[in-house]
């Protein structure tokens, strides 16, 4: 089984900012998160994690692996999408003051064009081979392992996974630090479970999906 982590909740999460690359810590919350999830994989017989290299990845990353006896490898192609001038910006600014591509983000993803940034396309390209790379390691039933990221990486594998377009990017939710099960099989994937958060239920009074 390959276990999906959304990271821990950020003070940018919670505020509605843009992150992408830049360098956040976990929040109070986001750090009770990373342990709660971190109590559940335990017991799911984990022999690797993997993870994007940011800071509230690894955080949330060091937690399950702690808690599993296990090392993190860290994933560069598991880091968020750049959001180039974008980040540290307030989504309400970002609508304001770049509003037809703002438009397009939240419309039709797979056609916006960030200004200085990443496009949709190129982040998929590069962090679906990063998965595969992953679960070519991970085929049999006993070599379970966790990928943690973002957001927009892990809507991105799940498009893939599940052979739907970009465009579908917004008809997932996936809240920090949710959980999705995904079963590797000789030749296809199959998804067991997309955005579980019950075990976030004594930590957390909300999901964030941004």
């Amino acid at each position: 089984m390959i276990y999906l982590v959304r990271h821990g909740q950020t003070a940018w999460n919670r505020d509605r900012i843009f992150r992408g690359r830049k360098d956040l810590p976990l929040s109070e919350e986001g750090r009770l998160q990373a342990s709660s999830t971190a109590l559940l994989l335990k017991e799911c017989n984990i022999k690797a994690v993997y993870s994007s290299p940011l800071k509230r990845a690894l955080e949330t990353a060091n937690e399950i692996a702690s808690a599993c006896r296990c090392l993190v490898v860290g994933e560069e192609g598991l880091i968020d999408l750049d959001f180039g001038d974008w980040e540290g910006k307030r989504f309400e600014w970002v609508k304001k003051y770049d509003p037809e591509q703002y438009r397009l983000y939240r419309s039709s993803p797979e056609r916006c064009t960030i200004p200085g940034g990443e496009s949709l396309k190129e982040c998929f390209e590069r962090a679906y081979r990063a998965f595969l790379g992953i679960a070519e390691k991970h085929v049999d039933d006993t070599s379970h392992c966790v990928l943690v990221s973002h957001r927009v990486i892990l809507k991105l594998l799940l498009l893939g996974i599940l052979g739907l377009p970009l465009s579908s990017f917004w008809k997932i939710t996936l809240d920090t630090c949710s959980i999705c099960e995904i079963d590797p099989k000789e030749n296809e994937f199959i998804v067991r479970a997309i955005n579980s958060r019950c075990h976030l239920a004594t930590v957390s009074a909300h999901g964030i999906d941004f």
